[in-house]
């Protein structure tokens, strides 16, 4: 979320992100009573401040985006994040077959060490 959210001030001349954070202000909306409950209203309006759009348009165009299809279907908040960041910044988009949330997975690994060739 940190690189995403600075990419902008940073100019990475390569970025590549692994499962967006659902939790931007456009998001806040459908976000459940309980999960509010249990993060604290501290953190809750921490995510309220980032502005999804505004991270997008800033990211570069040599953007590698990943998620797990598992993770996927587990989270679809989160690949319709990742799926919409791709589409705003014409970043890649790349869907990591059978992987869940986890960037330690041997499909993750073999993925991110792809698009470094």
């Amino acid at each position: 979320m940190i690189a995403a959210l600075t990419a902008g001030q940073t100019q990475p001349q390569k970025l590549l992100l692994a499962s967006l954070s659902p939790y931007f202000s456009r998001d806040m909306v459908s976000f459940r009573a309980d999960w509010r409950k249990n993060i604290g209203e501290r953190r809750y309006k921490d995510f309220q401040s980032y502005n999804f759009e505004e991270m997008a348009d800033n990211l570069p165009s040599n953007t590698t985006i990943f998620y797990g299809t598992k993770e996927g279907e587990m989270y679809p908040a989160l690949k319709s994040t990742c799926e919409d960041a791709a589409k705003i910044s014409s970043s890649k988009l790349t869907a990591v077959i059978d992987a869940p949330h986890d960037i330690s997975h041997p499909n993750y690994q073999k993925a991110i060490i792809n698009s470094l060739n």
